[in-house]
């Protein structure tokens, strides 16, 4: 207890003494600092192993957890998409089988792998072709029966469909159903560019409506009535009727601007079917 006194006192007087009269003291500093500066390193990186510097809030951990989620998170997105493109495709065959019509014929599921970048002349390639027994002239059908065109041209593993509202498909005769059952108008209808149809109403006596006069009006259902196309395409679904203009070639008359119910150039899924007994009427 007596050493740490003296040796304040001893301290207290050296501070007071002048600086020319403590020379020998920085000797003293001098040698203790070769004595502990050899072992002042390596004893520094032990301390740093043994208790390691701080990082911030498991950061890489956190970001590690966060791309995990990320990744599953996605993964479940795709299936999600996944399930919506097969029940599209189990409707669209479902429908295929309820609209069955006389003319034996096998439903064909097709991804469209491109299409042109033109409005008016776009084509569909699709994934099928020769070796999955595709003809020119099979009918394409989309979403919800929506015609969509027919094969152009057919090659080994694709084939090309020419859209309905593609200029070079030409006319179609279709029927413009009017709300009540069993009551129609008679229409031609023509690509117009755009990805539509128009044409005009064709007026005909009907023994269900004697005497009355028959319209055209937005929304009603446009259905295939063409002698020219496969029997199985027979009233499958041109679109609806987006808007009625008057016919400037006959006053009173009506000219229909058709929309299909699908935009034809964007489909991803199409039903390709193939007639059985060779029947596809030639394509266009």
């Amino acid at each position: 207890m007596r050493l740490l006194p003296a040796t304040l006192a001893v301290l207290l007087v050296l501070a007071l003494l002048p600086v020319r009269w403590t020379g020998w003291v920085g000797l003293l500093g001098d040698f203790a600092e070769l004595v502990v500066s050899p072992i002042a390193n390596p004893m520094r990186a032990m301390a740093g192993w043994i208790r390691p510097a701080r990082v911030s809030g498991g950061s890489a951990e956190v970001e590690q957890y966060r791309e995990q989620v990320e990744r599953l998170t996605a993964q479940v997105n795709r299936v999600e998409a996944e399930n919506v493109r097969l029940r599209e495709l189990i409707k669209m065959l479902q429908g295929g089988m309820a609209m069955a019509s006389a003319a034996p014929t096998r439903d064909l599921a097709v991804s469209v792998v491109s299409a042109s970048s033109d409005l008016s002349s776009r084509l569909l390639r699709v994934r099928g072709g020769r070796r999955q027994g595709v003809e020119a002239g099979s009918v394409a059908v989309g979403v919800g029966l929506q015609l969509v065109g027919r094969v152009a041209e057919v090659e080994a593993l694709t084939s090309l469909v020419r859209p309905i509202t593609a200029r070079e498909a030409g006319p179609i005769r279709a029927r413009v159903m009017l709300s009540e059952a069993g009551l129609w108008l008679d229409s031609t209808l023509t690509p117009d560019g755009e990805g539509g149809l128009r044409g005009p109403v064709e007026y005909r006596m009907q023994a269900q409506a004697p005497g009355r006069v028959l319209e055209a009006a937005p929304g009603q259902v446009v259905r295939l009535d063409d002698p020219t196309w496969p029997e199985g395409a027979q009233m499958l679904l041109v679109g609806q009727v987006e808007r009625v203009e008057p016919n400037p070639r006959a006053p009173g008359r009506q000219i229909v601007v058709v929309r299909p119910t699908l935009e034809l150039h964007r489909v991803s899924e199409l039903i390709l079917r193939v007639p059985l007994g060779g029947e596809t009427g030639g394509p266009r």
